[in-house]
């Protein structure tokens, strides 16, 4: 296993707990609650689905979503700056930068 930049290493260091909600978007909550659950350090996600959910399911977790989606909207709703957006709180919502 290779060490990424800032030195994490899957299984020695630092363990991904991997969710999958199989395109059912009402699991997302259920799935978030059970992270919270587990006390993680970061809850990472794809979409404004599964950003919603983790917002609901916690205050405290930071949050980072990925999301291609333009136009405003969605769990932040302060303007863009060079693709990431941060709604004050715990949410950090990357962009496509393509």
């Amino acid at each position: 296993m290779a060490a990424d930049a800032d030195g994490f290493v899957e299984s020695e260091n630092v363990t991904i707990a991997y969710r999958w909600a199989d395109g059912k978007i009402d699991r997302m909550p259920e799935l978030a609650s059970e992270l919270v659950r587990r006390q993680v350090a970061v809850l990472v996600t794809a979409g404004d689905a599964g950003a919603l959910a983790a917002k609901a399911a916690t205050t405290v977790i930071p949050i980072v979503f990925h999301s291609g989606t333009p136009g405003e909207g969605g769990p932040c709703r302060q303007p863009r700056s060079a693709g990431r957006q941060h709604d004050g709180g715990q949410l950090l919502r990357r962009r496509n930068s393509i």
